[in-house]
């Protein structure tokens, strides 16, 4: 429903119950607590991710994947568990390990269940993603076709199920250049979601942004601007300043008025620069400086977008925020070294001492 502002008070009001249950009432790896709780600790994971506490998603998600592989095991819940831990580390650029969590968990899928299954189809289009990020569009989307025609044998051709999978078919054929195709699969999305609340529904935004991207590439700027305004605004709503999507609309809404409107478009970057700015401080309590340097890494596109803005346009405000950024983020590595020593040096337990020596 998109009442973000209300999820978080509602999960720890959930918590609290959960540490008052008495052990002796409850055997809590009993299957039913077990499904219940694992799936608890997913949706929670799924929030913070949201509003940009990566650090606290890793740790509940990690979690889910513990109580799942407890006597008896629960695969179902720790196949659920891995994907929501690879779109997590896809997020914070850690592709490497977002790669190995989606080819076990396709593995996984296909041991657990027959290959007609919507959990399957899902497992097929992490797959898919894999192939993407190389590059290999072609196989891709072969694959998310895949995905899509056995998710719509499993759950109807107008189910929101099939939508994140309509999503990204418009998203590779889009880098390919295949702009009508992409508008077709872009569109049917859209269509779904019409029909299950149009606006307030949840994945709006989400999908209406690469529809918007793809008015801007094919030169429908009067189409495109007011839906990436409408969508923007949605974030707005929901209280999402640090959602992942939210800063990538920021920039595509810049990029759209560079040429004819320089001073809103920079508007748009200096807000995307101070969310990042958030983002990126929350980092610095739980990544070690070589995954900091991976992230940073990961996310140089985004990075270098004022500086293809100031190509083109004199802004001191956004030429002194790209190089605050430049020094914060030069800065980054010896700052978290400095913190781990500090801490280190502060630890009384023996056995970590001896290995960080």
């Amino acid at each position: 429903l998109g009442r973000y502002q209300q999820v978080e008070q509602r999960f720890q009001n959930a918590t609290a119950i959960l540490g008052r249950i008495d052990g002796s009432s409850y055997k809590g790896d009993s299957p039913d607590y077990k499904k219940f709780y694992t799936s608890y600790l997913i949706q929670y994971a799924a929030f913070y991710m949201k509003n940009g506490n990566l650090n606290k998603a890793e740790e509940l998600s990690l979690l889910a994947c513990k109580v799942a592989l407890r006597e008896p095991v629960d695969k179902s819940a720790y196949a659920f568990a891995q994907d929501r831990l690879g779109q997590l580390y896809g997020k914070m650029g850690f592709y490497a390990k977002q790669d190995s969590i989606l080819v076990r968990r396709f593995e996984f899928t296909k041991e657990i269940y027959a290959e007609k299954n919507a959990s399957y189809a899902v497992a097929i289009g992490g797959l898919a993603d894999i192939y993407q990020r190389q590059q290999n569009f072609e196989k891709a989307d072969s694959m998310f076709r895949e995905a899509l025609e056995l998710m719509q044998q499993c759950t109807g051709k107008n189910a929101v199920d099939n939508i994140p999978i309509l999503n990204r078919l418009g998203i590779v054929n889009m880098e390919m250049r295949k702009y009508k195709v992409a508008e077709k699969y872009l569109e049917e999305a859209a269509g779904i979601i019409d029909e299950n609340g149009g606006e307030e529904f949840g994945l709006y935004p989400y999908c209406m942004k690469n529809l918007a991207r793809l008015y801007a590439l094919t030169g429908r700027k009067e189409m495109a601007e007011p839906l990436f305004q409408q969508c923007l605004a949605i974030y707005n709503k929901w209280g999402l300043e640090l959602h992942s999507d939210r800063l990538n609309l920021l920039h595509d809404m810049a990029e759209l008025l560079y040429a004819d409107d320089p001073a809103k478009a920079a508007i748009y970057l200096k807000e995307a620069m101070v969310a990042e700015k958030k983002l990126l401080l929350g980092k610095l309590d739980f990544l070690s400086e070589t995954e900091l340097l991976i992230s940073l890494k990961a996310n140089e596109d985004i990075a270098d977008s004022p500086y293809r803005f100031l190509l083109q346009h004199k802004s001191p405000p956004i030429a002194g925020a790209a190089y605050n950024r430049r020094l914060l983020t030069r800065g980054i590595g010896l700052q978290n070294t400095r913190l781990l020593y500090k801490n280190m040096a502060q630890s009384k337990d023996s056995e970590l001492a001896l290995l960080w020596k």
